[in-house]
């Protein structure tokens, strides 16, 4: 097993060339020589780079705890008999709404 999976070039979309191949660089390292990856190889300016990545990610873990949550609560026996109480026949409808409103803030963002 070899983890030179976890080492592979990020998408030229994300990041810089430089930053490209500074990663490449450091992947050519771990693979030939063994070596542990360096920090300092990083200019400042391509920093926010990796922090936009990282933030992307916050995003994207934080709408699927969203769409999570909201499935699960609404599956959850004490909340359903809460809103057949409330709600009557529209439980489904509330189901249905909150679900709906869940992923149009997940296709926007």
């Amino acid at each position: 097993f070899s983890p030179s999976f976890l080492f592979l070039p990020p998408h030229t979309d994300y990041c810089s060339p430089a930053l490209a191949q500074s990663v490449e660089h450091e992947t050519l390292n771990l693979r030939v020589v063994g070596s542990s990856p360096t920090l300092g190889e990083i200019p400042f300016s391509q920093t926010w780079e990796l922090l936009s990545v990282l933030w992307s990610l916050v995003v994207d873990l934080g709408l699927l705890a969203l769409f999570t949550t909201q499935h699960s609560l609404l599956a959850w026996s004490p909340v359903k008999q809460a809103l057949q109480s409330v709600l009557g026949a529209l439980n489904r409808t509330a189901y249905c709404f909150t679900t709906a409103l869940t992923l149009q803030i997940l296709m926007r963002y």
